[in-house]
């Protein structure tokens, strides 16, 4: 096993805890599906298991894949998921690149989203949460986490110009979705990263599934590749919703909340020009323009420059 190239940074918070991948043993093959929040993590889950098992069953996303970096679970229990596993392991992460280890036999992918679009998502999920994740978030050593405002207005002051990890300035009370991406795009040209967007998933569902299995090697025929695609759209996720979530949703709504519209751009009917303003403002402090570009717009990261 080769060692993995160190990660220089902890992170932890009420969600977040980078030192859970200290004991985690890889294997070669293994899939790190490293997202912000609300960027299309199930989804691209989902997409990798597919590919893995191509017997078109609709899985318990976190029964397979847990979220190895979750602070407000038991981590023993998502270890004891993970090791058994005698197939192609798929692992959820919300972590920064340089808080996750690198191992070059496992395989990265990161999927970047408008950061208003996040924001929108977010406010959805943020609302639905139920009295038993706050008080799952309230046992961690980081203590309780802050409940929603009244109004989304509100949230998005908070959210644009309060950090919730030391160094940052947006984010509150999660994290920083802009400086997670940040942290990854110089590492976009890698071997064994590849960079997904929620546009281009939009756009072409079944060109980035291919995409996918060509990036981790997997032989897909066109028929299931077209199955695949079906059962991976947002409609149908969305049908599958409590079979893909299930109780562990923790949401108010149930499962079906946490796939809410899958929808861009509603940010334009909701911010004032004022807070877009601050959000360019905020943006441009803290990507560069090409990583700003791209989480914008999509597209080749090549084509960001």
């Amino acid at each position: 096993m080769a060692s993995p190239a160190p990660a220089i940074r902890r992170y932890y918070n009420q969600l977040l805890d980078s030192s859970r991948w200290d004991d985690f043993k890889v294997r070669s093959g293994d899939v790190v599906v490293a997202t912000a929040y609300k960027a299309g993590t199930s989804w691209t889950q989902n997409i990798a298991l597919h590919l893995i098992f191509q017997d078109l069953k609709v899985r318990h996303i976190g029964g397979v894949s847990p979220w190895l970096d979750k602070a407000f679970r038991d981590h023993a229990e998502h270890l004891a998921i993970l090791e058994p596993q005698a197939h192609r392991r798929v692992i959820k992460s919300h972590m920064y690149f340089d808080g996750l280890p690198i191992w070059p036999e496992a395989r990265y992918i990161h999927v970047g989203r408008d950061p208003r679009d996040v924001f929108m998502s977010l406010w959805n999920f943020y609302t639905n949460f139920g009295d038993e994740m706050f008080e799952a978030f309230a046992r961690t050593a980081a203590g309780p986490l802050p409940r929603p405002p009244a109004d989304i207005s509100t949230f998005f002051d908070l959210w644009i110009s309060r950090g919730a990890i030391e160094g940052e300035t947006d984010g509150y009370p999660f994290w920083s979705c802009m400086r997670q991406t940040q942290t990854w795009w110089p590492e976009r040209h890698r071997d064994n990263v590849l960079f997904l967007h929620y546009a281009d998933m939009t756009a072409d569902l079944r060109g980035q599934i291919a995409r996918i299995a060509r990036y981790l090697e997997i032989e897909v025929a066109d028929e299931m590749l077209d199955r695949i695609t079906e059962l991976c759209d947002f409609s149908s996720m969305k049908r599958d919703a409590e079979a893909l979530e299930g109780h562990e949703s923790g949401l108010k709504g149930g499962a079906t909340v946490f796939y809410n519209k899958g929808t861009n751009g509603r940010w334009r009917d909701v911010l004032t020009p004022g807070q877009l303003a601050r959000y360019e403002e905020v943006a441009s402090n803290v990507l560069e323009p090409a990583a700003k570009r791209w989480l914008e717009q999509g597209g080749p990261t090549d084509g960001a420059a």
